[in-house]
């Protein structure tokens, strides 16, 4: 990474009553921005399916 980049990483659990819920049970996100421009560099997502992996 170069000097003015940051990952940023979240995850947020899906509410159960939602149609989102019912097909997967969390989002998880990662971010390689740009400090100076908060420009998204690259972006990468994975969410758990409710059924298994």
């Amino acid at each position: 990474m170069a000097g003015n980049e940051a990952v940023v990483c979240g995850y947020a659990k899906l509410p159960s009553g939602t149609a989102a819920g019912q097909v997967y049970q969390m989002l998880v996100l990662v971010v390689r921005a740009d400090r100076r421009t908060h420009i998204v560099q690259a972006a990468f997502d994975h969410a758990d399916h409710a059924g298994g992996p």
